[in-house]
């Protein structure tokens, strides 16, 4: 069971609908760009009139000759006024010629769209009663499967439906969304991405509110989409184990995403949502992997992406992947990636600077004394000093605290490196980290300058 049925009846007893004028407006008759909307209404209110002519109820009959001759006419008010939501409603059924079906659930849609204050008057009339009536319509088209997921995903709207409605759509239309989500014949590609953003609607818009067992069927469905070759569907199911593990701290096997999926797909358009789902998935293990495959020409390419998204979230792997200790880091730093991590210094984005900076930090301290001692021989560690000196937060400080570490670590076997530090980085940089907004910064470098003996 995900959710108590008498708590979203609770919800639709207590349903406010606001009757002050201005929410009687539909949002698409404020926008100029989707006043063509009006049209459409029309044109599929048309349609299904002439269909059923001879069943109009009385009032919906005046309701169609009042918009004969004035389009404005067509508000939220009037369609309460003239009872158009519950004869619309009453369309769906599978006995509902294929035209008509698939109007009806267009209104509806556009309703729930464009008004908010219908789509609670649509709720109150129990249009999730009547939904899964419609299921199995016979529609090789996927016309009818596509409205209904159209009008799932409007219904699960995260920012303005509240939980109470994304329980209960999520008890009446997960089980038919996976059917849908499943078949992957061309004409139902529209379906199936919708399918697939209602579950993920549900995910974020549950307010962690759904059974373990509920949240391991969905994780096991996406996964399975994980391994197919549809790179748009791959990347829905990609963000729905994303937030997955944001709401309900699923943990998953970093070797079935880095093994099976990342590498394959890092290259492609669905390389962000892979790439967050990897970092992800490491930050809630609790110890590094072993068994996982790391391919850093292929994450220093990502991390050189033109695409902002894409850089930053290679960057912020990188700097998860440090953290498997002395052996990965010397790998990546056979491969280069402190010259990759220095050109990204100089023009990259601000969130993936914050990332190089921060897998510095994991360097100086995971790495041996060599491994250290080569972040202060590369012009790296000047970028970030220049970071730190421009970035006021906690991290900046964790930054020096690891440095101050460092420093004196290798002076402790060497001790020309005191040489090498003036020689590599001008006192003039560290002088400014003494007077950083950050008292800890100040505290660090004063504690580095005097390892230093430099007053």
């Amino acid at each position: 069971m995900i959710n108590d049925k008498n708590t979203f009846e609770d919800y639709l007893l207590n349903i406010q609908i606001d009757r002050d004028k201005e929410n009687y407006v539909l949002k698409f008759a404020q926008d100029n760009s989707l006043s063509s909307q009006c049209s459409i209404f029309i044109e599929s209110f048309s349609i299904i009139i002439k269909s059923v002519v001879f069943a109009v109820p009385p009032e919906v009959f005046q309701f169609v000759q009042l918009i004969k001759t004035d389009n404005s006419q067509i508000t939220p008010e009037n369609a309460i006024k003239y009872e158009i939501i519950p004869f619309i409603i009453q369309m769906l059924t599978l006995d509902t010629p294929l035209t008509v079906l698939s109007q009806s659930l267009n209104i509806i849609n556009t309703f729930c769209y464009y008004s908010d204050i219908l789509l609670k008057v649509i709720l109150r009339n129990h249009i999730l009663e009547f939904l899964p009536q419609i299921f199995s319509y016979p529609d090789p088209s996927f016309c009818i499967q596509t409205h209904i997921s159209i009008l799932f995903v409007n219904l699960t709207n995260y920012m303005d439906i509240p939980h109470e409605v994304i329980l209960e759509c999520a008890r009446i239309f997960t089980e038919q969304a996976i059917i849908w989500a499943v078949n992957d014949k061309e004409e139902n590609f529209e379906c199936q991405k919708n399918c697939l953003t209602f579950l993920f609607n549900v995910i974020v818009g549950s307010e962690k509110n759904l059974t373990i067992e509920y949240v391991r069927h969905i994780s096991k469905f996406a996964f399975s989409i994980l391994v197919s070759n549809n790179i748009a569907l791959l990347s829905l199911a990609a963000y729905i184990l994303v937030q997955i593990i944001s709401n309900y701290e699923l943990i998953l096997e970093p070797s079935d995403i880095f093994n099976s999926i990342l590498w394959n797909y890092i290259k492609t358009e669905a390389a962000s949502p892979v790439l967050r789902l990897a970092c992800e998935t490491l930050n809630t293990s609790t110890e590094f992997p072993t068994d996982i495959k790391i391919i850093w020409e292929l994450l220093i390419e990502a991390m050189l992406s033109e695409n902002i998204e894409v850089s930053s979230l290679a960057c912020r792997l990188a700097k998860c992947l440090i953290n498997g200790g002395i052996e990965v880091i010397e790998e990546a730093l056979q491969k280069g990636i402190l010259d990759v991590s220095t050109r990204i210094m100089n023009d990259g984005s601000f969130k993936a600077m914050k990332a190089i900076t921060m897998m510095i930090r994991n360097i100086l301290i995971i790495g041996n004394i060599q491994q250290q001692k080569l972040i202060f021989n590369h012009s790296i560690i000047i970028s970030f000093l220049k970071f730190i000196e421009g970035y006021d937060s906690d991290e900046a400080a964790l930054c020096m605290s690891a440095m101050n570490e460092s420093v004196k670590a290798i002076i402790g076997i060497d001790t020309s490196f005191v040489n090498t530090f003036k020689q590599n980085i001008p006192f003039e940089l560290m002088s400014t980290l003494l007077v950083h907004s950050n008292d800890n910064v100040c505290v660090y470098t004063k504690m580095i300058l005097e390892s230093l003996g430099v007053e």
